[in-house]
């Protein structure tokens, strides 16, 4: 009875300071001591104004349906009561209205209020299980009140729970869980979470959360049904999680505890949170295993789940839990990697859920490629039913009807949701494909066949094609303009079947544009269609009759009230397009009997290049530039002209604003230029010639011709602002053969090459091109500096090295031919001195100055051994009289790059320079002797010292005699 009575205090006590946060919960037992959780003045909590007393007098421990020597803990304060008198929000009974003490100890008011109206968790009426149950029917209760800890048989409290002086009741994690549930500030909200998370997987406080894990889950389960938002939710759920991962041994607890409340929960956000806390487990378990032995329970009740699972949010938690229990524990996944595979396939060929679920399905699939790879031939078989279910739809198209015997039969699918279902199939065909990527190649999987492959292409592109064409006058008319001249012919054919379309129907008596626009807008019933239709074929003549013919078929569709499929038909051709990539890349050359519907498949794009999105056409690139890599030497020469010539589509790419279009046409003018078929790239590079000829005679009129008989010439004009943007871009198209290291092809089946074309051809060296286009005429330079840079600037090869003999006789064989010993480059270097020498003026501007002495000292370290030789010839004098020229500038770093030059010359070993040469650079030097620059004063100083004595100091003293004499006058 002492015990009792002891209970009994305890909860008045407890009671009396309910009103006030800020006071601590005290747990009175056996041997148990007081603690506070946070200060507060002994006078402010004893001290109650008479009021409150009054209200609470009629209250004893009986009302709380508590079991005795519980402890309750006290709600948080809220915002609808002040500090200073919280007291006041308890209120006598309303008579008649049953009391729920069981929320008053929650913290919840009188009086029925919804969820979530305070912090604590409204009291849930959930007959005949409710969450909130205080009673016990097991060694675990299953439902236990917030924090609230027994303290029955408080005889025997030493020998259970409390003997153990290094476990604190009271703890951090009890501490962190009461300030959460109070907590109203959503920063310190996600503070406290955050600290909540450390706490846990603390190894002091596990014990502690096995022996409270109900009171714990509970406690975390109601933070979650009234967390501050989507954001604070989350890291409830992650520290829910952790409790899971502290149980340890106990984990089975916290699995039947997770799905039980997951089972009777009714929204569906807890119920993906719920799941969320077992992905934060396993993400815990990847780092320190501990739950292996658990593994097989844990994805049998995932797996149970994912099957029921009809929200995109419980999928996407669902799966990231099973996925995380594939990477740790292979061996217990791999019993479930069908029924996964079933369900996420299901999901991704689902045309009616968002593009962001059917992405996030196929990462997943993609993530089990280790049993994709270990499974192949259940993974060729499904690519195999991809295709057949797909063939089916595509017969579903050709005979719309054929799927109904009689009229109560399902509807047959409409044309868009066929389009939309093939681009389902193909998109989770090319997700499998790249799962298994190299595996399915014969060369390295027996199992996989050639067959296989190039039948899957081509099913793919016959049912692909077949959709793309359906209505296929849609492209047509979106191109096609009604010109006054049509519109009479066709009004003379209208009159003809007695159809008035206009109360003013003589053409003398309309506009052009009145006209037009009145059979834009025509509606013409079925039977006028036929009979204008009969007239036509009956009377027109050839040249008129495809034009009215195509008319009436517009007509046609509109009175059969036609829907637009345009973007259906996109996103199939996107997907089509990286299912044609992918499969090449495996196929290569061999798509012989393909070739046709490829290029029909590629034709069809092209002609509707102008209405499609951006990414669209950068798809259509992509594949363009597959197809030439990998069908190459069996390429159409009609291919190139398709792609190249004046009515290519391409061509305006080149205009477009987004760089990765750019980049993709890039694609295409590479992959031509690469091809190791000498016709065929002898062919891309004269029609990319012709075009640049057109374009850069806008620039410089005066240039060579770049071919013989351009074939553009008469089907491509540019303006001449578009001038310089078709130039740079075509040079970036032969980039890739520019920098070619050592290409046989590039150097020799090239006419003109690479080095004549940027050097000679194109005229870099032009003063007029560094005043209307500075930019240009660096590109071109930067481009022949790589290329030379490439062949270390043609010095070792050089005629200017090796001398002028073109052959030498065979001595040891009588009679035999001269063999000529003069390498095709010989003359290269020569070349690029001339053009060196040249582009040294005062016209050039700094960058491409500085450009070219970068490539000057480049060619001299190159020619070290050789720069006796070379210091002779007229090449070198040229370039060295255009340095000292350029030298005597007041651009300081022109100035340096000169004289780092110099040095570079100056100090080559047993070479000697003419006289005039030395005299030149000494007055070079004294002129920047008087610079302010510290810099190149001293640089200039130090190149004087390298210059001959006997040619410095009288050039010294003679420039002295003149200052001297200057100054006595």
């Amino acid at each position: 009875m002492q015990s009792v009575g002891h209970a009994d205090h305890l909860q008045s006590n407890v009671m009396n300071s309910c009103g006030n946060s800020n006071i601590s919960t005290k747990l009175r037992g056996s041997k148990c001591s007081e603690i506070q959780e946070e200060s507060v003045s002994n006078n402010r909590a004893s001290v109650l104004e008479k009021g409150d007393v009054s209200v609470l007098s009629g209250y004893n421990s009986n009302d709380f349906n508590t079991p005795r020597g519980t402890l309750v803990i006290c709600p948080r304060s809220t915002n609808n009561y002040s500090s200073d008198h919280s007291f006041s929000r308890f209120k006598p009974r309303i008579s008649g209205v049953p009391r729920n003490e069981f929320r008053m100890a929650r913290g919840g008011s009188s009086g029925d209020r919804a969820r979530g109206a305070l912090r604590g968790r409204a009291f849930k009426k959930t007959p005949p299980i409710e969450r909130d149950s205080n009673t016990e029917t097991s060694y675990y209760p299953t439902a236990r009140s917030k924090f609230q800890e027994s303290l029955k048989n408080q005889e025997n409290v030493q020998g259970k729970y409390y003997d153990d002086k290094r476990i604190n009741e009271d703890s951090r994690i009890s501490k962190l869980l009461r300030r959460l549930c109070r907590e109203d500030d959503y920063d310190h909200f996600i503070v406290l979470c955050k600290q909540a998370q450390e706490g846990i997987i603390a190894l002091e406080n596990q014990r502690y959360i096995r022996r409270n894990f109900e009171v714990i889950c509970e406690s975390l389960l109601d933070v979650l049904h009234t967390g501050l938002g989507p954001e604070a939710k989350q890291q409830v759920a992650k520290c829910l999680g952790r409790v899971g991962y502290a149980t340890e041994q106990d984990f089975k607890r916290y699995i039947d505890w997770v799905f039980n409340k997951y089972s009777l929960e009714r929204k569906d956000d807890i119920k993906c949170l719920l799941i969320k806390s077992f992905v934060e487990a396993f993400k815990l378990d990847a780092e320190v295993p501990r739950l292996k032995e658990f593994s097989v329970l844990m994805m049998s009740q995932l797996q149970s789940t994912l099957e029921n699972v009809d929200r995109s949010d419980l999928l996407v938690a669902t799966v990231d839990a099973i996925l995380l229990i594939m990477e740790s524990y292979p061996e217990t996944f791999s019993n479930h990697f069908r029924d996964t595979v079933d369900i996420l396939v299901g999901w991704h060929i689902d045309s009616t859920q968002q593009k962001t679920i059917a992405a996030y399905a196929s990462r997943s699939l993609q993530r089990l490629r280790t049993f994709w790879i270990a499974d192949l031939q259940f993974t060729l078989t499904l690519l195999g039913q991809f295709l057949e279910d797909m063939e089916s739809y595509d017969e579903e198209l050709s005979v719309p009807e054929c799927g109904r015997s009689s009229p109560g039969d399902e509807a047959s699918p409409t044309p868009r949701e066929c389009i939309r279902r093939i681009t389902s199939l193909i998109s989770v065909f090319n997700t499998v494909t790249k799962s298994i990527s190299e595996h399915l190649n014969p060369n390295l999987t027996p199992n996989v066949q050639w067959s296989f492959l190039s039948d899957c292409l081509s099913k793919m592109l016959k049912t692909v094609v077949k959709a793309i064409e359906l209505d296929d006058d849609e492209i047509w008319l979106s191109n096609f303009t009604i010109t006054p001249e049509i519109a009479d012919e066709l009004l003379k054919y209208v009159k003809n079947i007695d159809i008035a379309p206009s109360k003013n129907s003589n053409k003398s008596e309309l506009f052009e544009e009145d006209i037009i626009n009145m059979f834009k807008s025509l509606n013409l019933n079925k039977n006028e269609l036929k009979n204008l239709k009969q007239d036509i074929e009956k009377n027109a003549s050839i040249k008129e009759k495809e034009i009215l013919l195509k008319i009436i078929r517009r007509m046609e569709l509109k009175a059969k009230k036609n829907v637009d499929l345009t973007e259906e038909k996109e996103e199939l051709i996107i997907v089509a397009n990286e299912c044609a990539f992918l499969l090449l890349g495996h196929l290569q050359s061999r798509i012989t009997k393909n070739h046709d519907l490829l290029y029909k498949f590629i034709d069809l794009q092209l002609k509707r290049i102008n209405i499609f999105w951006d990414d669209t056409i950068i798809s259509m690139l992509n594949t363009i530039s597959k197809i030439i890599k990998e069908v190459s030497a069996n390429l159409p020469l009609e291919l190139v002209h398709k792609l190249l010539g004046k009515d290519s589509a391409l061509l305006k790419l080149r205009f477009r604003d987004s760089i990765s279009i750019q980049n993709a046409s890039l694609g295409v003018y590479h992959s031509l230029l690469s091809l190791k078929n000498i016709p065929l790239l002898q062919e891309s590079y004269r029609y990319i010639l012709s075009d640049l000829e057109i374009a850069y005679k806008l620039i410089l009129t005066d240039i060579e011709n770049l071919v013989t008989d351009n074939p553009l010439l008469d089907g491509i004009k540019y303006k001449k602002n578009d001038a310089e943007i078709v130039v740079t871009f075509l040079l970036r198209a032969l980039s890739d053969i520019a920098n070619a290291s050592n290409s046989i092809i590039g150097m020799w089946a090239l006419k003109p090459s690479i080095l004549e074309l940027l050097a000679v051809k194109l005229k870099p060296y032009d003063s007029s091109l560094s005043s209307t286009s500075p930019f240009l005429q660096y590109s071109i330079l930067y481009l022949l500096y790589a290329h030379c840079s490439r062949y270390n600037h043609f010095v070792p090869s050089s005629s200017l090295i090796t001398g002028t003999t073109a052959c030498r006789p065979i001595d040891m064989f009588p009679g035999a031919l001269d063999v000529p010993t003069t390498s095709p480059t010989s003359g290269h270097l020569s070349i690029i001195l001339n053009l060196i020498a040249k582009s040294y003026n005062e016209c050039t501007p700094e960058q491409t100055l500085l450009l070219l002495s970068t490539w000057m000292q480049e060619i001299c370290i190159q020619a070290e051994n050789y720069i006796g030789i070379l210091s002779k010839t007229k090449e070198y004098e040229n370039v060295l009289a255009s340095l000292i020229a350029c030298g005597a500038s007041i651009d300081r770093d022109i100035s340096i790059a000169v004289c780092n030059l110099f040095e570079i010359l100056m100090s080559a070993k047993n070479v000697i320079w003419k006289e005039e040469m030395y005299a030149c650079i000494v007055d070079l030097v004294m002129l920047h002797l008087t610079s302010r620059d510290e810099i190149v004063r001293d640089k200039y100083g130090s190149l004087l010292t390298q210059i001959p004595l006997n040619i410095v100091i009288p050039k010294l003293n003679r420039e002295c005699l003149l200052s001297e004499t200057k100054v006595s006058l």
